[in-house]
């Protein structure tokens, strides 16, 4: 199984699907995608694709993707994913972290280092409730 991240640029998609940006970037307008922008980028046209079902459907099924990948024309029960209905922190933070730039992510990883978790959560102004 061919496995996407949450979130991919349309460079990435098109790299993975064999398809031109240009093309990734019609699919977006015309498929009605969401998007979401890439902070800090000069000229702020920068965004990621936000890889839902609908996204993985109509990627995973594109003619070039099938001849790439010739397993996604096997016949198979569809995978189920499973929540509790609101995502779970970890997810929440894994999401976060994996959108950050790798400047950013070397300062969150520097912080943690010099102040642990309980000075992070300080920093946000998420105090110990049982103090």
């Amino acid at each position: 199984m061919i496995m996407l991240k949450p979130q991919m640029t349309p460079r990435e998609l098109a790299d993975l699907t064999g398809y031109s940006v240009q093309t990734i970037n019609k699919w977006i307008h015309a498929q009605g995608w969401k998007t979401r922008k890439i902070k800090g980028v000069k000229g702020g046209k920068a965004h990621t694709v936000v890889i839902d079902e609908r996204v993985r459907h109509y990627v995973l099924n594109t003619s070039l993707m099938r001849k790439r990948y010739p397993e996604l024309n096997r016949a198979e029960e569809p995978m189920a994913i499973y929540t509790s209905g609101q995502e779970s922190i970890e997810r929440q933070m894994t999401d976060a972290v994996r959108t950050m730039s790798d400047a950013e992510q070397q300062r969150l990883a520097a912080l943690l280092v010099r102040e642990g978790v309980t000075g992070l959560l300080r920093r946000l102004g998420i105090n110990d409730e049982s103090e």
